[in-house]
């Protein structure tokens, strides 16, 4: 069986890379997301998803760990100007939250008991990526654990 971090890191990939046309932003993400951070697109949409860290703490119970876990989504969208661009990629955003938080355990109830996500959303011209608009989520992912792993 896959790592628990390697299970959520999957669930995440999976849940945000869908059909969204129906959604706020209208994008479908199917094969479009991989795992792995990478600074510019290879070509838009597109999304990627990275672990950042794990950090334990004592849980409530003797020999117990609260664990969460951090990663990383960057969503790359196109637009014709600076306000599409900002404007796709918060729409984005805002939908991969939806499919993210539709179900507070992602589907893994066996290891996860809860997520929580923050975003934002701008253009790329601030980072030298000209004529994408960014979109970041910082996904929090709450489990427990006998070991802290």
């Amino acid at each position: 069986m896959a790592s628990r971090t390697r299970q959520i890191t999957e669930k995440i990939r999976d849940l945000i890379a869908v059909d969204f046309t129906s959604g706020e932003s209208g994008i479908d993400m199917q094969n479009t997301v991989q795992i792995g951070a990478t600074i510019e697109p290879p070509y838009v949409p597109f999304a990627c998803v990275s672990f950042s860290q794990a950090a334990s703490e004592y849980g409530q119970s003797l020999g117990r760990y609260k664990i969460t876990n951090t990663f990383e989504i960057y969503a790359f969208v196109g637009g014709a100007d600076v306000e599409e661009r900002t404007i796709n990629a918060m729409d984005l955003v805002e939908d991969m939250i939806q499919a993210l938080c539709a179900d507070r355990q992602i589907g893994l109830s066996s290891i996860v008991d809860d997520i929580k996500c923050a975003f934002l959303a701008e253009d790329g011209d601030r980072y030298g990526i000209e004529g994408i608009g960014i979109g970041y989520i910082e996904v929090q992912v709450y489990s427990q654990s006998d070991t802290g792993i």
